[in-house]
């Protein structure tokens, strides 16, 4: 499995991506911002899942996933500021998941398991 984390709080970011390779996931890219993952994803590599922050610089989650949309590849969206609306909203557009943080590693790993259809819970 190729997962690409994108979040620009670096302490989250490089948190995030130990937590994932600690649960087993060998292969976890990172981008420091949605800007930067467009170009990573653009690049023709296959990931099988990316997981992105909402709120980011240059380019957010929300407007990473339309730009990215045409690659068919599963986002979980994760934010510390949504609402019940805006939830439903954005799961409405499209995402695989929307995540409130904080959340529980457990929380996101049952959203890969229903992302990824294989069990990311170790």
């Amino acid at each position: 499995m190729k997962i690409l984390v994108v979040e620009d709080e670096k302490v989250v970011r490089e948190t995030l991506v130990s937590l994932l390779e600690r649960s087993g996931f060998a292969d976890v890219q990172y981008a420091e911002d949605g800007a930067a993952a467009l170009i990573e994803l653009k690049r023709g590599i296959q990931y099988d899942l990316v997981i992105t922050d909402k709120n980011m610089p240059k380019v957010s989650g929300p407007e990473l996933f339309e730009q990215a949309r045409d690659l068919g590849v599963p986002f979980i969206l994760v934010s510390g500021r949504l609402d019940d609306d805006e939830t439903r909203q954005l799961l409405s557009a499209g995402f695989t998941a929307v995540i409130r943080k904080p959340y529980p590693l457990k929380q996101l790993l049952e959203k890969m398991d229903d992302a990824l259809g294989v069990s990311a819970i170790t």
